[in-house]
């Protein structure tokens, strides 16, 4: 299919990375429609979708109703202090999966999702290799979650032969972060002329 016939489903198109992928999606003509929570003002022309990821029988209704071929799913929770050992990260992985299931049962082809750098063993020095034979981490409950949601996503989706992007993201940063992360705390101490600690 062209770009323009394909329809996303996105969550966490509301949050720091989600709204610059939303952007460029319908920048490169892609049919986006956005889970949010509560209503919001189209930016960049893609529609919203209001309900929560917990929510079975809303996600089957707009799967059923929407018919996308990809699936965007961003939407984790990362906004404790302490995100990396929160307890919530398991019922995430079982709202992912979840998610995944619906998608795919009305005719869903493509996942992208967003893993993370805490699925590797970040106490290491040596450059991480993508290699079945090496363990990656579970030295934190949100690496470990991510790390069981990707396989769970990566069996379902070859039952299905369903492709999936699992992309584990490194410390983005930018406009729209949240203040305490290292980048915009960093940035921010310097132009106000204080040392950062």
């Amino acid at each position: 299919m062209e770009a323009e016939q394909q329809r996303v489903f996105v969550t966490g198109g509301t949050g720091f990375l989600g709204r610059s992928i939303v952007r460029q999606l319908q920048a490169a003509g892609y049919d986006c429609h956005v889970l949010s929570r509560r209503s919001q003002d189209s930016l960049y022309g893609e529609r919203y979708v209001v309900g929560d990821i917990r929510d079975e029988a809303m996600l089957q209704e707009e799967m059923e109703r929407l018919q996308p071929n990809v699936l965007v799913h961003l939407a984790w929770d990362a906004s404790a202090a302490n995100y990396a050992n929160c307890t919530d990260h398991m019922e995430w992985k079982s709202w992912s999966v979840a998610l995944l299931r619906i998608f795919l049962a009305c005719g869903g082809r493509t996942v992208a999702v967003s893993g993370t750098c805490y699925e590797y063993d970040t106490s290491v020095t040596h450059p991480h290799v993508e290699d079945e034979a090496v363990e990656l981490s579970h030295i934190s409950l949100y690496g470990r979650a991510k790390r069981e949601t990707c396989a769970a996503f990566t069996e379902l989706c070859q039952a299905k032969e369903a492709r999936l992007i699992w992309g584990r993201i490194f410390y983005a940063y930018g406009p729209g972060e949240i203040d305490r992360k290292v980048f915009s705390a960093a940035m921010r101490t310097f132009a106000s002329g204080e040392t950062f600690l």
